[in-house]
């Protein structure tokens, strides 16, 4: 079994899909977290790999997989009672 580290990213595949991870400005066009990003904007396939080892994006896969279950905070509500009247 081959340990790996929090850090650990899949090897770049210029083939796949990716989303953009945080706010990416390119040629004029935003793209959001979560957000579809277009790599035929991108030039060459040197600076979607730029792109990738900065963290700016994310492949398509590797988002859907790492998608965690969110919980939901438990909050205490309390009734007032019906005769109450603020101050």
């Amino acid at each position: 079994m081959v340990q790996r580290g929090r850090h650990y990213r899949e090897p770049f595949d210029a083939d796949r899909d990716f989303v953009a991870a945080h706010t990416v400005l390119v040629q004029g066009q935003s793209f959001g977290p979560g957000k579809d990003f277009d790599k035929t904007l991108v030039v060459s396939v040197h600076r979607l790999r730029q792109l990738y080892d900065q963290r700016a994006i994310n492949m398509r896969e590797l988002v859907e997989s790492k998608a965690k279950p969110r919980r939901r905070l438990k909050i205490k509500r309390y009734r007032l009672k019906p005769d109450f009247v603020p101050a």
